[in-house]
């Protein structure tokens, strides 16, 4: 298994903002692991991007 912190490129400070953990399993699963205090939620890559392509699709329809 390999993890590898996402930080946020955009933070003003010498040590970046944590966004999320990339998470790929021995057999090849990816999954992004968010944390907000005492929760964590983890949630496969391939659901999040479709998540946000749904979202990219529903906002070029509410512009039109």
């Amino acid at each position: 298994m390999k993890e590898i912190d996402i930080r946020d490129p955009r933070s003003k400070g010498r040590i970046k903002t944590k966004i999320c953990n990339y998470i790929k399993t021995d057999d090849g699963t990816e999954l992004l692991e968010f944390k907000y205090q005492r929760i964590r939620r983890t949630i496969l890559v391939d659901d999040f991007l479709n998540e946000v392509m749904q979202a990219r699709k529903n906002s070029y329809t509410t512009e039109q």
